[in-house]
């Protein structure tokens, strides 16, 4: 009696763990067309996990427009998380106030009031916008509320022109009721209507911080000098072409020479204030810091701006710093640039990946450009 009576519950544990053992939703799969974002939730103010090289996924589930994949990523580990390749589509209901710029205050600020349609959310930025398409046109609209985050005690005025009867605002995240040029924002303080200027300084270690960033990228570009036939950048050391080599020698008054003998100063002076000040590394936290430095150096300067562009969500086609990157860099929290570098790393991959989609002779050093990215991903722990 016994003996049936433990062959009945094994039976039975068996039946029960057959249908608690888990099965994939679907085995549906998904066609990515291009380098695609994936979010840890499904809204597009999430933070990005990771980015899909252009393949098929296999879809888990779904939600509206969005996507519950499983992919391998560039480690050969598989991972999970949520992608949205076509935007959320949203029906007007009340006025609705379009943006051209992700900014309240620009001379070249254009604004469009709709009554009724519809627009599609395509993404967002890090400083409070979604990116919308309307009409067949891109814009931006305000998600509200509005914030302004202070990291340290700020002076605020009654009036920004004139500066005068201020009193001390707290650090903290304050809604704006109203902004001017130059990062003024019109707050609400102990029952006061004042204004505050945010504007990020100069740190006082990003001397340090460079010491740093400079032995990273050193150790990414490897000390060989190299010109290889299919390389774009011509002969080169330690990022450093010979032509940037040749401009820093001519404008110390000294001859020409070859960048393979280029000195431990020279590298020093040359990334420092060719690459690390020109793109405001010393007005950024360490991680991002470094990752825009190394970007500079790997780029140039003009794609490294764009690069910080569309990790920050506000692409605009720009390849230099102008009144827009500095409005949003001046506005973001510090602790979302660790956010942004990671970003900026998912954007250099995103260029790689397209680069050699255009220019197929590049694709013999697309493993390497993403080892690079990987090895900075580890180094400075943003993964």
């Amino acid at each position: 009696m016994l003996k049936k009576y433990f062959t009945f519950l094994i039976v039975i544990s068996f039946i029960l763990l057959s249908f608690k053992k888990p099965v994939e939703a679907s085995t549906i799969t998904y066609p990515i067309n291009q380098p695609t974002y994936v979010y840890k939730d499904k809204k597009f103010t999430s933070n990005i996990k990771d980015i899909i090289p252009k393949k098929k996924v296999a879809v888990v589930k779904s939600s509206r427009d969005w996507y519950y994949v499983k992919y391998t990523d560039l480690n050969g580990k598989q991972q999970y998380g949520w992608i949205n390749t076509k935007g959320t589509k949203v029906q007007i209901t009340k006025p609705k106030t379009f943006y051209s710029l992700p900014m309240k205050t620009n001379a070249d600020l254009v604004k469009k009031k709709v009554l009724k349609g519809y627009y599609i959310i395509k993404g967002a930025t890090k400083t409070g916008w979604y990116k919308v398409l309307y009409n067949n046109q891109d814009y931006f609209i305000p998600i509200s509320p509005f914030n302004v985050t202070l990291n340290v005690n700020t002076l605020a005025y009654k009036n920004p022109m004139e500066q005068t009867n201020h009193i001390t605002v707290k650090s903290g995240t304050y809604t704006i009721l109203d902004e001017q040029a130059e990062n003024w924002y019109k707050i609400s303080y102990n029952k006061q209507q004042v204004w505050l200027q945010k504007i990020k300084k100069v740190r006082s270690d990003e001397k340090a911080v460079f010491k740093s960033g400079l032995t990273i990228v050193k150790e990414l570009e490897g000390s060989a000098c190299t010109n290889h036939v299919k390389d774009h950048g011509g002969l080169t050391k330690y990022g450093i072409t010979q032509n940037v080599y040749d401009e820093y020698r001519d404008g110390h008054n000294l001859g020409r020479n070859s960048v393979c003998k280029i000195s431990s100063k020279e590298i020093e002076d040359i990334i420092y204030k060719t690459y690390y000040v020109p793109t405001n590394g010393t007005k950024m936290s360490s991680k991002l810091a470094i990752v825009m430095l190394d970007t500079a150096v790997n780029f140039g300067k003009g794609t490294a701006y764009a690069i910080f562009q569309r990790a920050m969500g506000i692409d605009k086609g720009k390849t230099n710093w102008g009144p827009l990157t500095n409005y949003s860099f001046n506005h973001l929290a510090t602790n979302q640039e660790n956010d942004v570098a990671l970003r900026m790393i998912f954007e250099r991959m995103r260029s790689r990946y397209n680069i050699v989609a255009k220019d197929p002779s590049q694709g013999d050093f697309l493993k390497g450009w993403l080892a690079r990215d990987q090895k900075l991903l580890t180094k400075l722990a943003l993964k």
